[in-house]
């Protein structure tokens, strides 16, 4: 029995040091407000805050527009000879069709409204001034939809964020914004100052998602001292209060790792003594000491391999990135992946245990090595070498197959590649494969001739 607690108890020391050097820089001594989630998510209130609530943008804002932006506008579909012509072609068919069938009334509609359109293009490269009105009138159209968006967006941002609270001035006006009440002692302050003011810093708000203008939208240059507080119980309410109770869970099982990891090795170095005679006479043990040794080792690294990334790994992970409302079954599953990480290197550390009682002669360890499959199969295959050109034909042979087979699937993927693989095959390939073939085929019919004199002696 003691055996057995003393294989668990190792196994539960590694998995729980395992945690703590993986994740204990991330929470030991820390709080939810160190993380980079919190991080984040305050950059993110604060540029939405001034982008939503305290300098949202005006359907007037389209900013200037530059020599530069209006030769952009008027060249957006080609030189003005390239416009004219593109609307002569779309006109020219419809035309002479309603010429043909006698209809001028269609006629001579379709060619005031080519006219008209051909007349705007020519407008267009003769003034300035009505490249500047068509561009701020587009963009204020972009802007419009933009700030629908946005207005969107305030509903979800302030039910989000409702465990903030402020009370800020502008800058600029004296405008007082509020919401909530200030508190002596709230779980965060954030406090801004005229020489450390709080200011817009991200486009993140104007992003593909939201802009629907063709020009940069301007970020709100205005500027707020003031204070901003979260209430814990509300942000415990929230919807990112899920993130503060994982982060609080995550460090309260850490400190219950460290606890386990302290108390099994005092209780391996007190109760609990090593004796190797508890694993060595484990009737398993017979079995596997008769197995190659290639198998062994591919026994524990095929173990090792599921105890660290599988086992502890994957309960790290449960750790660190899942959780769940529903503690019980966030709870059983990790409790799982615990027992699985316990188990898997519990399977490691009797192996190993095997492997240095097995080779504590290193005589047996030489014996073994020279005697397995891998050593021989390494000796036979430098036999190959005795005669240099057949070795050095032999691993042409195998680079040109193994390029090929590769060039095959890249073709599968990549077209284009046929035109690099048909001539390499045709002129590499093929004569390399053939002049392989051609070698072997002499070997071949010495070993023929060999065999024969061999049986008329």
């Amino acid at each position: 029995m003691k055996k057995w607690i003393w294989l668990i108890t190792l196994a539960i020391i590694l998995v729980a040091s395992f945690s703590v050097l993986e994740l204990g820089k991330d929470y030991f001594g820390k709080s939810y407000l160190d993380t980079i989630d919190f991080d984040n998510d305050l950059s993110f209130f604060e540029n939405s805050l001034i982008a939503l609530e305290l300098d949202p943008l005006d359907a007037e804002d389209v900013g200037a527009v530059t020599q530069e932006q209006i030769e952009e506008y008027r060249t957006r579909y080609g030189t003005l000879s390239e416009q004219i012509q593109s609307i002569q072609n779309q006109y020219t068919t419809d035309i002479e069709e309603a010429t043909a069938n006698g209809n001028s009334s269609v006629e001579k509609i379709l060619t005031e409204e080519r006219d008209t359109k051909i007349e705007a293009i020519r407008s267009n490269f003769a003034d300035d001034n009505i490249v500047k009105e068509k561009i701020i009138a587009e963009r204020k159209n972009g802007l419009e939809k933009t700030i629908q968006e946005l207005n969107r967006q305030k509903l979800s941002f302030k039910e989000d964020y409702d465990y903030f609270v402020y009370n800020l001035i502008d800058l600029d006006t004296g405008k007082t914004f509020e919401k909530g009440e200030l508190t002596n002692n709230p779980y965060f302050k954030k406090e801004y100052t005229p020489g450390n003011p709080l200011s817009m810093d991200s486009e993140y708000f104007y992003g593909s998602e939201v802009q629907s203008t063709e020009f940069e939208l301007p970020l709100s240059d205005a500027n707020f001292e003031g204070i901003i507080q979260i209430d814990r119980k509300l942000l415990s309410e929230s919807f990112n209060g899920s993130l503060f109770d994982h982060f609080i869970f995550t460090k309260y099982m850490l400190y219950v790792m460290a606890g386990l990891a302290v108390g099994g090795i005092v209780l391996l170095l007190t109760k609990l003594p090593f004796n190797r005679v508890w694993f060595t006479d484990l009737p398993l043990n017979g079995k596997w000491s008769n197995l190659p040794l290639e198998a062994r080792l591919f026994l524990l690294v095929l173990t090792v391999f599921l105890a660290l990334p599988y086992g502890s790994g994957k309960f790290i992970n449960t750790l660190q990135y899942s959780w769940s409302d529903n503690m019980l079954r966030y709870g059983s599953s990790l409790v799982w992946q615990f027992i699985l990480a316990i188990a898997f290197i519990a399977l490691a550390i009797i192996q190993v245990i095997w492997m240095l009682n097995f080779y504590k002669d290193w005589q047996h360890l030489e014996h073994d090595i020279k005697n397995s499959s891998l050593f021989n199969s390494f000796k036979t295959a430098s036999q190959a070498f005795l005669k240099k050109s057949i070795g050095i034909q032999m691993l042409i042979l195998l680079f040109v197959v193994f390029t090929w087979g590769m060039g095959t699937m890249a073709m599968v993927f990549v077209r284009e590649v046929i035109i690099i693989w048909i001539p390499t095959t045709l002129f590499i390939g093929i004569p390399v494969l053939l002049f392989t073939m051609n070698r072997f085929g002499y070997l071949n019919i010495l070993m023929r001739i060999r065999l024969k004199w061999q049986t008329a002696v």
